[in-house]
């Protein structure tokens, strides 16, 4: 079971309109207690590896530099959303949704429908 949960962000801007974004990555693990020892689970919110996730991306940066200042810390990370079969499932289900309702438009404003008004997708239906 978890101590505690914090959500954290890669960058800000400056000023006070964006502190909202606080903490950073960089300003919470390995600086914050609890987030400076023990084991720490980082849930990456990332779709795909990019600048900030990935092997060489920031995040894993920033925990490799948490880890050398605090040496009792354990960092975990998670899988990135697409690499999770529930979130990927999810995107299906809208993107099928949202073509199901532009065919509608589409049919309604003077397309081609199918037989039953709607144009059929381009990909095969489960």
């Amino acid at each position: 079971r978890a101590e505690a949960v914090a959500a954290s962000s890669m960058e800000r801007r400056e000023g006070d309109a964006y502190d909202f974004n606080e903490p950073l990555l960089e300003r919470l693990v390995g600086v914050l207690p609890p987030f400076d020892s023990g084991d720490v689970i980082v849930a990456m919110a990332f779709l795909l590896p990019g600048k900030h996730a990935g092997v060489d991306g920031d995040v894993a940066r920033i925990l490799e530099a948490a880890r050398a200042v605090s040496p009792g810390l354990r960092t975990h990370v998670t899988r990135l959303l697409a690499e999770q079969t529930l979130v990927l499932q999810v995107l299906r289900d809208r993107a099928a949704q949202a073509e199901r309702a532009l065919f509608k438009i589409k049919s309604t404003a003077g397309g081609d429908p199918g037989e039953d008004g709607v144009d059929e997708a381009p990909w095969p239906k489960d």
